[in-house]
């Protein structure tokens, strides 16, 4: 079997860089999910709209 030649070298780095990107895409995505998943859980229910009259 001959080596592969530049036309399949050329596909593979391509196919090599697309999947790069969209596994990079998909990591950003959870980033961004987790990131907000987490401030709303630090944020839920912790202010009021009217003041309680407390400390001032």
């Amino acid at each position: 079997m001959p080596p592969p030649g530049p036309a399949a070298a050329r596909s593979s780095g391509v196919a090599a860089a697309l999947l790069s990107v969209a596994v990079a895409a998909g990591a950003v995505v959870d980033v961004y999910r987790i990131g907000d998943s987490g401030a709303k859980a630090a944020w839920h229910d912790s202010f009021t709209r009217t003041a309680t009259g407390h400390g001032g």
